[in-house]
């Protein structure tokens, strides 16, 4: 063996390798990913209604990324779903994110996350700005993020030891 292979042989280590994605890709993507990926960190955004196709303008959103889901799920991935509470999305999204993962992986974790901030076109100072997308153009509200965490807890959802922005709103088991 030269010296040159050894030292690179020596080097050589298997990384694990994280797959954070929207999610919303083919099933042979899907495919040829799972002989290379260790985790999966897949984002569900959007409900079933038309929220997808008309901040994302995605008409395929819902039935992709759920069809996605639960293919990891039947392959008994290792995987975090992290979802992201909009601002006036709780009842067209987040609600239907939440009971699709009680439904059908409840045991999965998943990141209920509160930091969803406005920019670019959602931001009402920026000149980038688009008056369609003024109700992203806030912050979630307090009383959006205590109903979206309290309503994962409800459901008994797997998520208070990754969302630890409910320690804030006194949501501590």
């Amino acid at each position: 063996m030269n010296s040159e292979y050894a030292f690179y042989k020596q080097r050589l280590f298997n990384s694990p390798q994280l797959w954070n994605s929207n999610f919303f890709m083919s099933k042979e993507t899907m495919c040829v990913l799972r002989s290379l990926i260790d985790v999966w960190l897949p984002d569900f955004k959007f409900g079933p209604g038309k929220c997808a196709l008309d901040l994302s303008r995605n008409p395929w959103y819902w039935d992709t990324v759920t069809n996605n889901l639960r293919l990891i799920h039947e392959w008994g991935e290792d995987f975090v779903v992290r979802h992201l509470i909009m601002p006036n999305h709780v009842e067209c999204c987040t609600k239907p994110v939440l009971n699709l993962i009680a439904r059908n992986m409840p045991e999965v974790p998943i990141n209920i996350m509160d930091q969803y901030y406005p920019d670019n076109l959602c931001d009402s100072s920026s000149p980038k700005y688009l008056e369609r997308y003024s109700e992203l153009a806030r912050s979630p509200t307090e009383e959006e993020i205590i109903r979206s965490y309290q309503y994962a807890k409800d459901l008994g959802l797997n998520f208070e030891t990754l969302s630890c922005e409910k320690s804030v709103f006194g949501l501590n088991p």
